[in-house]
């Protein structure tokens, strides 16, 4: 049966690793004392042989392939022993020589082992835990052995003193020559005279965590998939109402499925010239559709066991859309257990088919992808009003069209505010591709979206230094990813980044918490206009077609929630209403020099000028409510900044729902902007969008030609055939263009929203020689 095993407390020391020599400032764990046959350690994302002599370090992950075995002295003087297909990591790792930072947490997620406890385990006992697919160890003593047999059982023994095994069932202490098998995680362990051998039966069977979906016994109930036809609609209905608990007894299955999983990917198309395909079950985001996204995060992930293996092969989500395995699989890590709310698989198939919900399909090779379980909504709520640090974890090849993969760094992170209902998500990824220019195969991927649920997805601006100078082309980008943990401790998502020097790439990576979550900031902080402008249309309704506003903008995170206004008299203030629903995303910090942000309130109290229209004097009106403000802030590029030579091309980013006449709610399908710098009237604007059923839509698409728009120095504004435009440039030389849109006279009638675009092109860029 599929077991998901996570030992608490136990010796499990292993932590062959060594994929390559110990950097100088990395701290040795352990040093492998013997290797023979196929033993290999994974750091980061480079995996490298393991020989006699090789350090280990905190966070490697060794494998041992068939005839494999290896054997690690760590620095506490504790000894563990692998057997052939093992898969041992090193969770965390630390000789501190002090009880309360002490940490030995290792991972045995195939085949078997022997521990001896070292210097950690005796200091503190507690600091010592071993973790498998189903159960956790636990030490009382000093030499233990343990190992998963063929049929996916974990069976424990005791050599010296004693040790705790523990399920969510319940836990048993093994006294010395006592043994036990641990069936599944919800199982209590069962003493036995069978006791673990080392070495143990070939080939072992992978661990394979079983989904929500149990038979009348509670074990995992099983889909049987006929081969290469993908699963089969009719589940295996599992063992008798008694099966023998005894190890060996169960046939081991050609597929398990477990259910509850999030999903995200991104791969190449066989044919280069057919570009980027992202995949993302959490939302897609796929080229053809811009921004039109779906959330979707409890799907089932199929896992072929059969012959002993563990290999994903096959996500579905619930609306039919899929993606599965066509050719061979590399784990990159696996991480948590299914017990615990935690389980993350991160990894990559040298070929995948992906299928929309309508049966549309498309062939990727190659293709990073991470799968987990996702955070439970309820959870998300309870940590309101609180931002978490993730740090990288691990992250896949990163797959270009060009060919030649990068790597993601791991300078990588992300920022997350939970906001109740759902989740503020800031990336911001650093990739690099090989070479020998400085800089030129760098690229940085920003973008910061709000998320409902325990999904997000939205934007990346992608930029390097060469396309910020104006040599190459820069590029613009999609992300996706979802929480997985009981309290949010991990991230698993995927990127794709479209039109860069190095052609289209993406990948899949994953990130953990670093420290304790903090307040979100609660207390708005204030922006002078000359740090952060403000465009919004509608709110101020006739009394202005500018729409840029000199006043104070305030923000708490980066979410925009008052402007007050410099001139009273003249112009409007207005504030978001506490509880209205709003969504909100941004590129950057709020007063960093390439900030922009936009978003959208469903109700905000505005107080109008109190010199009413035209500023004639006369008493203040009182404050009255609006709804459906949609906005965008930025950090203007400066003046001197600004090319007064040259064109570009821009590609939408970010931008809010539409919203038109009555309050309907659209969808922003894609857009783009161009520029003329030679010229104040040079400016082209195309926003799609579509209301009412995606199968039957009504499309309105917004177009301003060249010569409609009027561009000063860093803002642009049209006002003329029933569409009001007011935009403004940010980022250093204009990168990036942010604009509010008002259309009346459409099919469903006045439609407003705000689009943010990336520069993805430019040419022949010029500036006054005054200016640089």
């Amino acid at each position: 049966m599929a077991s998901s095993f996570q030992f608490k407390n136990a010796a499990l020391m292993m932590a062959l690793a060594a994929a390559y020599p110990l950097q100088a400032h990395a701290v040795s764990a352990g040093v492998a004392q013997f290797a023979s046959g196929d033993v290999s350690v994974r750091r980061g994302t480079v995996v490298n042989p393991i020989t006699k002599g090789f350090n280990l370090e905190s966070g490697d992950a060794i494998t041992t392939g068939e005839g494999g075995r290896a054997q690690i002295r760590f620095s506490d003087n504790g000894l563990v022993s692998l057997q052939p297909n093992s898969q041992f990591n090193i969770s965390k790792y630390s000789d501190a020589n002090d009880p309360k930072q002490d940490a030995f947490l290792v991972d045995l997620l195939r085949g078997g082992m022997r521990a001896i406890t070292g210097l950690i385990g005796k200091r503190n006992r507690e600091n010592f835990r071993v973790t498998t697919t189903t159960a956790t160890i636990g030490i009382r003593g000093s030499a233990f052995l343990l190992g998963y047999l063929p049929d996916g059982t974990l069976a424990v023994s005791t050599e010296l003193d004693a040790i705790e095994v523990c399920t969510t069932a319940g836990c048993i202490v093994l006294t010395a020559g006592e043994s036990a098998i641990v069936t599944g995680p919800n199982q209590m362990p069962v003493r036995t005279n069978t006791r673990a051998s080392v070495p143990l039966p070939d080939p072992l069977r992978a661990p394979v965590i079983a989904g929500e979906n149990v038979n009348p016994d509670g074990r995992a109930s099983i889909v049987p998939v006929r081969a290469n036809a993908g699963p089969s609609p009719n589940p295996d209905p599992g063992p008798g109402p008694n099966p023998d608990p005894g190890p060996g007894t169960q046939p081991i299955p050609k597929f398990t499925t477990y259910t509850g999983m999030g999903f995200a990917g991104a791969g190449t198309k066989p044919n280069t010239n057919a570009g980027f395909s992202a995949f993302a079950v959490v939302v897609e985001t796929p080229p053809e559709s811009g921004l039109q996204m779906r959330n979707a995060t409890n799907g089932s992930l199929v896992v072929q066991t059969e012959g002993g293996g563990f290999t994903p092969a096959e996500y579905q989500a619930a609306d039919g859309s899929k993606v599965a395995l066509t050719g061979t699989y590399e784990e990159i890590s696996v991480t948590g257990q299914q017990a615990a709310g935690d389980l993350l698989i991160l990894g990559t198939w040298s070929a995948a088919a992906a299928t929309d919900a309508n049966g549309v399909a498309t062939q990727i090779e190659p293709f990073g992808f991470v799968s987990g379980q996702a955070t439970p909504t309820t959870t998300l709520a309870s940590l309101s009003g609180q931002r978490a640090e993730y740090a990288f974890s691990n992250a896949t090849p990163v797959f270009s069209t060009y060919g030649t993969a990068g790597q993601l760094l791991a300078s990588s992170k992300l920022t997350v505010d939970f906001l109740g209902a759902g989740t503020y998500a800031n990336v911001d990824l650093n990739v690099r591709f090989p070479g020998t220019g400085s800089g030129e195969n760098d690229y940085k991927l920003t973008g910061g979206v709000t998320g409902t649920g325990n999904g997000f997805a939205g934007g990346l601006a992608v930029t390097s230094p060469n396309c910020l100078a104006g040599n190459v082309d820069c590029g613009t980008g999609t992300f996706s990813g979802f929480y997985s943990g009981a309290t949010a401790a991990n991230v698993g998502l995927s990127y794709a980044a479209y039109g860069t020097e190095h052609g289209d790439f993406g990948g899949a990576a994953t990130f953990h918490q670093t420290g304790a979550q903090v307040p979100t900031p609660q207390t708005a902080i204030e922006y002078n206009e000359t740090t952060v402008k403000l465009l919004a249309p509608n709110w101020f309704d006739d009394y202005s077609t500018s729409n840029a506003y000199n006043g104070t903008v305030h923000f708490k995170g980066e979410e925009f929630v008052k402007f007050q206004t410099f001139n009273p008299q003249y112009d409007a203030s207005v504030e978001k209403v506490n509880g209205a629903a709003s969504q909100f995303g941004s590129l950057g910090k709020v007063g960093d020099a390439d900030f922009i942000g936009w978003g959208m309130w469903a109700q905000a109290s505005r107080t109008p000028p109190s010199g009413g229209s035209g500023g004639s004097g006369g008493p203040a009106p009182a404050a009255e409510l609006i709804d459906y403000v949609h906005y965008v802030t930025g950090t203007p590029t400066p003046y001197y900044q600004m090319p007064s030579q040259g064109t570009a091309n821009f590609a939408l980013i970010g931008g809010t729902a539409p919203t038109a006449t009555g309050g309907s709610n659209g969808r922003l399908l894609g857009g783009s902007l161009s520029v003329d710098f030679n010229s104040n009237f040079s400016v082209a604007v195309n926003i799609k969008t579509a209301f009412g059923p995606t199968a039957s839509p009504t499309t309105v698409d917004i177009n301003v030609p060249a010569g409609n728009i009027y561009r000063d120095g860093n803002q642009f504004s049209t006002c003329g055939n029933g569409t009001v435009i007011n935009g403004m440039f940010t980022g250093e030389s204009a990168t990036r263009a942010g604009l509010v849109y008002r259309a009346s006279e459409t099919a469903v009638g006045t439609v407003t929203g705000a689009a943010v675009f990336g520069r993805t092109s430019a040419q022949n860029l010029g500036y006054t020689p005054a200016s640089r």
